[in-house]
């Protein structure tokens, strides 16, 4: 038995809108079952629709059936799922799905670290040749690690990336998430009395201010980025 024997939850948050994203979703999730991790996956371990939607039909009119659904859903995600999980592995791929986005800031509100995943060669917001591959920086911010692969990347060798992130997760080696104090804390250095970012004046303020933050803007905004391509 492995050593590290389901001592930890892992989120899994992944679009799961057709069958590619289900399979892709289920194959990672048992890979790293198999080494050890518990993994809550929403697709197989939240809610089946048709059944929820039947039993809500007994309790409340028709009308109310897709808001009870909504609700449900997002209380046990947001409310059960995210709060009772170690950390979180998030599916970064093109179209960014806002649920994903939305699981990611909330992990983060939570303290807890996430391990970004991004096999897609789609680039709207770069280079693919960048440390995030071309996604939006925003939800990129949101990881403590952040892993760029090819579609065509061995399945394996991604796995043995995520198990190593969550391994150091777990025992602590890596600094601490991010904590959301800090980040306002910073920003308010950065920011205080530079009330028009419009003109030059204020403009300069805020660069000098930010330049001579560079190691604590790095801390805060810190990100392990790798690429096995």
């Amino acid at each position: 038995m492995n050593e590290f024997c389901y001592m930890k939850t892992i989120y899994f948050a992944a679009p799961l809108f057709n069958q590619a994203e289900t399979r892709y979703n289920k194959e990672l999730t048992a890979l790293l079952e198999e080494k050890g991790h518990r993994v809550i996956l929403p697709q197989r371990d939240g809610f089946e629709f048709q059944n929820l939607s039947m039993i809500l039909r007994k309790h409340l009119p028709e009308k109310d059936v897709p808001n009870a659904v909504q609700g449900l859903i997002y209380l046990l995600d947001i409310g059960k799922f995210l709060p009772m999980s170690d950390a979180v592995v998030a599916v970064l791929n093109e179209p960014l799905d806002p649920g994903v986005i939305v699981e990611i800031c909330y992990a983060r509100l939570l303290g807890k670290q996430v391990v970004g995943l991004r096999s897609d060669t789609r680039q709207p917001f770069g280079d693919y040749s960048s440390r995030f591959g071309g996604m939006h920086f925003f939800p990129a911010f949101q990881c403590d690690y952040f892993l760029k692969v090819g579609p065509n990347d061995d399945i394996g060798a991604i796995v043995n990336f995520i198990d190593s992130c969550l391994r150091r997760i777990t025992s602590k080696e890596q600094v601490k998430s991010k904590n959301i104090a800090g980040l306002i804390e910073l920003a308010e250095k950065i920011f205080h009395d530079a009330d028009d970012i419009h003109s030059d004046r204020g403009l300069e303020k805020v660069v000098r201010r930010y330049v001579q933050s560079r190691d604590e803007v790095r801390k805060v905004l810190s990100v392990v980025s790798v690429s096995l391509l």
